[in-house]
């Protein structure tokens, strides 16, 4: 590899909670450029009583993608992320039933059964990850009808890459966030079968940059391309692909912040401890080796799920409108635990705050311009203290905090971050984990080092990030 080798194209495919998107990247050692070819929208359903993500939508949406790709360039690759905890079941290669949301309550209803099997703290001292009745360990203990039929299960980005032309397989990333993979990098049997779910029906583990296979005539047709590409396993849970793109430097803190707010930092060993589970820290496998130790925080999902409110009443605000009439609040508003079980599946946002504000005898905001700036202020706070708590937990100094995904692009957050953890706080890019997926691609086709500190620094020169002073 040299400055005079040509760039490699390959496709970023980012599956997040409101929308997906593919991303044509360009990639060699000096060079790393991205562009948006199509994004579709995300929008749940629930047409049998169940809510469950629209994968037929997004699916039709990667094809467009794919065929916009394509006609710009020879597409070399494509790697799919997406968030995490959720999963698809198949029966000789077809989708039994559309994958369920993690909002939906069905998983409720599994927690204790679970724990009676295996309580919370003995699943923490083997996986390292974070309590949530959310996380696939109780979705599939809920799931057990459905999952005497199936004979494979597949998070999500897994199921894609399959369509695709992927052999089954689980990338780390996105296979730490399940609550089932031990800490030494493979399923763990024991709680496994607490569950209870079969080790056989699980793929196997795979390192970011592996080649999974290649994209089928069928689908390559569909899309209407010339040639077929590798399907690559990517950092596939995007928290783990947007951190692997922050240029971090010395004593640093991350923020991915997009629907949720995961705040952390990197540790060469896992943070266990008591304490630790009780806090909530979580610790996802890393590209490269080490741990993401890390809280999962509400992000800025309840500001869209407001926007959403304001909309059916006639009030149409743009992020940036509500960020302009926020800046102007004066100081005062009360800051708001989001994640209080009240915010969970969100709704009308400003009664909500309404309701939490009333029960603690505080003034409620009123109106976008308040609310917003409610919003921002309790998110600030939040992240603050989550970074300065998973840096003591994990031993580790902060000098900075980094912030990246969406949440990189509100100046106001980014400000009422630096006052309210008295760090310097760096912002961009904003586009972190769709660039992570871009670079372990380019990575596997050998068009860039290898190392994550060559890849971050090739990032710190293409996409600098905008520093904010306490």
């Amino acid at each position: 590899m040299s400055s005079t080798d040509p760039p490699v194209h390959v496709v970023a495919v980012d599956l997040g909670a409101t929308s997906g998107r593919a991303m044509l990247g360009r990639v060699g050692p000096e060079l790393l450029e991205l562009r948006e070819v199509c994004r579709v929208p995300n929008r749940p359903a629930a047409p049998d009583g169940v809510l469950r993500w629209n994968v037929l939508g997004l699916w039709a949406g990667i094809l467009d993608g794919l065929g916009a790709a394509g006609q710009a360039a020879d597409i070399r690759s494509v790697g799919v992320d997406s968030w995490g905890v959720d999963y698809g079941l198949q029966r000789n290669g077809r989708l039994l039933s559309g994958p369920v949301h993690y909002r939906d309550p069905r998983h409720e209803r599994a927690v204790d059964a679970v724990h009676s099997r295996m309580p919370h703290a003995d699943q923490y001292a083997r996986t390292g990850t974070q309590f949530m009745a959310i996380n696939t360990v109780y979705q599939l203990a809920a799931d057990q009808e459905m999952l005497a039929l199936a004979d494979l299960v597949l998070p999500i980005p897994s199921l894609f890459s399959g369509w695709l032309g992927g052999e089954p397989a689980a990338e780390r990333t996105i296979a730490s966030t399940t609550g089932m993979l031990a800490l030494e990098g493979e399923w763990d049997p024991t709680t496994l079968a607490a569950i209870p779910v079969s080790p056989g029906l699980l793929p196997p583990v795979v390192p970011a940059g592996t080649t999974v296979g290649r994209m089928t005539s069928r689908v390559a047709d569909a899309a209407g391309l010339r040639t077929r590409p590798d399907v690559v396993a990517v950092a596939a849970h995007d928290t783990a692909s947007a951190v692997l793109a922050t240029p971090l430097e010395g004593s640093a803190a991350f923020i991915s912040c997009g629907s949720w707010g995961l705040v952390g930092v990197e540790s060469p060993t896992p943070v266990i401890s008591e304490e630790a589970r009780l806090a909530g820290i979580t610790n996802e496998a890393a590209v490269g080796g080490g741990y993401l130790v890390y809280r999962n925080t509400m992000g800025l999902w309840l500001l869209s799920e407001a926007q959403r409110s304001w909309r059916r009443a006639g009030t149409e605000l743009s992020v940036e409108e509500l960020v302009a009439l926020a800046s102007a609040v004066p100081e005062g508003l009360p800051t708001v635990d989001l994640d209080d079980s009240l915010f969970s599946v969100g709704g009308d946002v400003e009664t909500l705050i309404g309701e939490w504000c009333g029960l603690r005898g505080l003034r409620s905001p009123q109106g976008p311009a308040e609310v917003t700036r409610c919003l921002l202020e309790s998110l600030a706070s939040a992240f603050a203290e989550a970074a300065w708590t998973t840096a003591r937990l994990a031993s580790r100094r902060i000098e900075a905090i980094h912030i990246v995904g969406g949440g990189a692009r509100n100046d106001l957050l980014c400000r009422l971050l630096a006052a309210r953890s008295g760090l310097p706080v760096l912002a961009g890019p904003a586009e972190a984990t769709a660039i992570g997926n871009v670079l372990v691609q380019a990575m596997s086709a050998g068009a860039i080092d290898d190392s994550v500190q060559e890849m971050r620094a090739l990032v710190r020169r293409t996409h600098p990030p905008t520093l904010h002073l306490p």
